[in-house]
């Protein structure tokens, strides 16, 4: 009768297929767990140390003032990754400490092998707040030896700390160096000035405490100068008064011209004279004439005729009145001016002051050449004396300055030889680890027994979804339309047995053997290299360098 028959669930047919190629799971999981092993054995363990170092902000006070200024080493914090990490004080601390398979290398690879260590090193300097006065710079180092890693981060930092405050107190020194230099230098050329100043007064016999020339100080000392000064206004006060006679007797002189010496004194005698009747005729006339030009008449009009008649007879009688006006008569004595006489005694006594003040100030003018000419010979002295004292004061204040830096530095160069001017303080010491830091050989063994499993169950579910036969009979019940009568197991022969045992056999030493050479090289390398040939030896540390 016919079968009716379920198709399997997929987990069902999942596990059925992992039971049915089991080896062909375990195999690949123990080979893949064996190279995890062996990996995670011989892999190179590296060591992290680390380390923190405080860099504060030392303030290194000025003098004794209350200013203050910041020491060099507080501002290394922003460089501190780049001068920890920099490839001459990783040399420096290499050659130093003698690593042997460093030494030997050539040049082109001791490059390469700084570069490692550098790659190996990281420096962490946070953020700093404003309101927080130090800095953290925390140095961390892999390395396959613990005991190397230590000594070298101990080396590399100690290295660092030391050249950064070796450089922060020479810089300081060479300052201070430079400010001795320069205040011997100023103090010399300043013995020099007085020297040169002190013979230059003895030579001319000027007093040490005589004001130079034209400083705006007494001279006491020196009456030629005063002189000369006082000849000099008074001179040009003496051709201002010269100018002002000279115009004044020009002028008298011109008013002197002018006036007559003697004058005349007349005496007048009054005539006869007819002025109020000229002016009533006059008047009628002019009367007569207003109506002539006003009226409009014509030469013919008998009114224009008789208008003109009576202006002719007006004027007739003028004519007759101003002949029988008689003159007065006026009477000549000729006497002395006053005014003349007065001038010219003004004009006298202006001419002799003009001729004083003019021989006053040829006298003045001599002695003035006389004076300039004793002077021009000191003006030399007197302007190399104004520029040595010059001189003198500038260097004076100069030193002054100098000997101000010069106690501000000696104060910083103590103060950074004490503990409070030294801004590192080791917060973290360098310790060598107990444990490697990686590799995590649990990780590793985990992973490659995961990875072993998922190659396995994939390359078996592969295998099966490779076929292209029916696996089934719920397959070809899904399939056919017939049903299905009856199954029938699979049919083996002793062929087939043989054949099938033997490649077991053959996938199974293969495998053994495998898996057995990866847990004996291990094993050898980790407890006695000497069983390895030196080709192994090498592969495996060719190997290990991949990942140091």
């Amino acid at each position: 009768m016919a079968v009716q028959i379920d198709p399997p669930g997929q987990l069902q047919e999942f596990l059925a297929i992992l039971k049915r190629r089991v080896w062909q799971i375990v195999l690949p999981t123990l080979f893949s767990l064996s190279l995890g092993v062996g990996f995670a054995i011989i892999v190179p363990k590296k060591y992290e140390v680390t380390t923190q170092v405080e860099l504060r902000e030392t303030l290194a006070g000025v003098g004794g003032a209350s200013g203050t200024e910041l020491s060099l080493s507080a501002r290394e914090a922003e460089n501190a990754p780049h001068q920890i990490k920099s490839l001459q004080r990783i040399r420096w601390v290499v050659e130093k400490l003698n690593w042997a398979e460093y030494l030997t290398l050539p040049r082109e690879e001791q490059y390469e092998y700084l570069q490692d260590i550098q790659d190996s090193l990281t420096v962490t300097v946070p953020r700093k707040n404003k309101d927080v006065g130090s800095t953290f710079v925390t140095i961390e180092y892999l390395d396959t030896s613990a005991q190397r890693a230590e000594e070298f981060l101990r080396e590399l930092r100690t290295a660092w700390i030391e050249q950064v405050v070796e450089r922060d107190r020479d810089k300081i020194k060479l300052e201070y160096s430079n400010l001795l230099a320069q205040q011997a230098a100023k103090e010399k050329v300043l013995q020099r000035e007085h020297r040169q100043l002190t013979e230059l007064r003895g030579r001319y016999g000027l007093s040490p405490t005589q004001p130079t020339p034209g400083s705006n100080q007494g001279r006491t000392e020196d009456p030629a100068y005063l002189r000369l000064m006082e000849l000099e206004t008074r001179i040009d006060e003496l051709a201002l008064e010269e100018a002002a006679a000279q115009a004044t007797v020009e002028e008298l002189a011109g008013q002197l011209e002018q006036t007559d010496e003697r004058v005349q004194e007349m005496a007048y005698v009054e005539g006869q004279t007819y002025d109020e009747k000229l002016e009533e005729l006059r008047a009628e006339r002019a009367q007569h004439l207003s109506e002539l030009r006003t009226g409009g008449w014509r030469p013919a009009h008998s009114t224009y005729r008789q208008l003109q008649h009576l202006i002719e007879t007006v004027e007739g009688n003028i004519d007759a009145l101003e002949k029988l006006v008689t003159r007065g008569e006026v009477q000549e004595n000729w006497v002395p001016n006053e005014a003349w006489q007065i001038l010219n005694e003004r004009l006298a006594g202006a001419e002799l002051a003009l001729v004083l003040v003019g021989k006053e100030r040829v006298e003045l003018e001599k002695k003035f050449e006389q004076d300039q000419e004793v002077l021009r010979q000191l003006q030399d002295v007197y302007r190399e004396d104004s520029e040595h004292s010059e001189a003198i004061t500038r260097l004076t204040t100069s030193l002054a300055d100098v000997d101000v830096m010069l106690q501000r530095k000696k104060h910083q160069m103590e103060f950074i030889e004490t503990s409070s001017g030294n801004p590192f303080q080791i917060m973290q010491d360098v310790v060598a680890p107990s444990t490697p830091s990686e590799p995590n050989p649990f990780m590793i063994v985990a992973f490659a027994l995961v990875a072993g499993l998922a190659l396995g169950a994939g390359s078996a579910i592969l295998a099966e979804l490779s076929r292209s036969s029916f696996k089934s009979a719920a397959d070809i019940s899904a399939v056919m339309l017939i049903p299905v009568l009856g199954v029938v197991e699979d049919i083996v022969t002793r062929a087939q047995l043989r054949r099938r045992l033997l490649r077991r056999i053959a996938v199974g030493s293969s495998s053994t053997v495998l898996i057995g050479a990866v847990v004996f090289v291990t094993w050898a390398w980790a407890t006695n290299p000497d069983l390895l040939a030196p080709d192994v030896l090498d592969g495996i540390e060719e190997f290990r360098e991949l990942f140091r």
